[in-house]
């Protein structure tokens, strides 16, 4: 799984470690499962390579647990802190939230998908 990372950075011209680099891999490969390039498998493959690079930059170790994140909708930064604001602002049971949070993400990325932007809580 290394090989297309260091293609990315070779294409690039980035020739060090940067969070900034790391960033704006892990943005290419959302873009390429958004559009259809890579399946999801491939795309989390990827993110949990990138995570293994990240660790190793930064603590000179890697742990290798699994990371499960099963979220299928994943709106925009800004959407999701929309998100977050009206969740905490609320005093539902974290059951609720959770069920919720689902919603509400599958809504703000159909509201992306449609070019509206997230308006602040």
């Amino acid at each position: 799984m290394l090989k297309p990372i260091i293609r990315y950075f070779t294409e690039h011209s980035i020739g060090e470690y940067s969070l900034e680099a790391l960033e704006s891999c892990r943005i290419k490969y959302e873009e390429s499962l958004r559009i259809g390039e890579i399946k999801r498998h491939h795309y989390q493959s990827m993110i949990r390579t990138l995570s293994y690079v990240k660790s190793y930059a930064e603590n000179g170790t890697v742990s290798f647990a699994r990371i499960i994140d099963t979220k299928r909708f994943r709106p925009s930064d800004e959407s999701q802190s929309v998100i977050n604001e009206v969740l905490a602002a609320t005093d539902l049971k974290d059951d609720f939230k959770y069920k919720l949070d689902c919603v509400l993400r599958k809504f703000f990325c159909f509201m992306e998908e449609m070019d509206i932007p997230p308006q602040p809580f």
